[in-house]
């Protein structure tokens, strides 16, 4: 029998410093936590695609001053392929900031499950924190669960979050196809249109 070792990766981003990080579904690790120090800033991208079955949990604490962190991230499920994306959004400090916003794009018996968490402890007056998962479903038999939500232990921050699954628009569709694009092709645009820059030409 053959045992997969769940491992856990952690970056310190120190004080005044910017990370710039793109990664991609990969076997050596499936959870990352990430720690922010005061006025250090994280711009990530995350994408997960050619995985029959991949879960990934990552954690951003914000635990110093003025703090930020903006992720992007996209599956792009092929068929039959299963994903479960964690994200949590941890502000422990004043004046930080966070977005993460997840996209998903759905194939024929394909799944994809997010569980999106911000949390807003006691002292991080004045916090902005957002979080949104888009998802297209290309196939009657695709699936997607979404599960946003926060946990705020005082009232002065500015947060927001928000969930929306649909699938391809069938008038865009048409109205592509009207001007002689193939069907194949007009669902290409449409998605690669949905999808953000970093993950639109895969």
């Amino acid at each position: 029998m053959k045992w997969k070792v769940q491992l856990v990766k952690e970056i310190v981003i120190k004080k005044n410093e910017q990370l710039t990080l793109h990664l991609k579904a990969d076997d050596s690790f499936t959870e990352l936590h990430i720690y922010i120090e005061e006025n250090a800033h994280l711009i990530q991208t995350l994408l997960f695609t050619g995985q029959q079955k991949y879960t990934f949990i990552q954690k951003i604490y914000l635990q110093g001053r003025g703090a930020t962190a903006k992720v992007q991230g996209a599956v792009i499920a092929g068929e039959s392929e299963q994903y479960t994306i964690s994200t949590e959004q941890i502000h422990t400090a004043p004046d930080t900031q966070s977005e993460v916003h997840f996209y998903g794009i759905i194939g024929k018996d394909a799944s994809c499950s997010y569980n999106g968490l911000i949390t807003l402890k006691e002292g991080s007056l004045r916090a902005v924190a957002d979080q949104q998962n888009k998802v297209l479903l290309l196939h009657e038999t695709a699936k997607a669960f979404s599960v946003p939500s926060i946990q705020a232990l005082h009232d002065d921050v500015s947060c927001g979050h928000g969930a929306a699954i649909s699938y391809l628009d069938k008038e865009h569709l048409f109205f592509l196809m009207g001007r002689g694009i193939s069907e194949k092709q007009a669902e290409k645009i449409l998605i690669k249109g949905f999808l953000p820059s970093f993950a639109s030409d895969i």
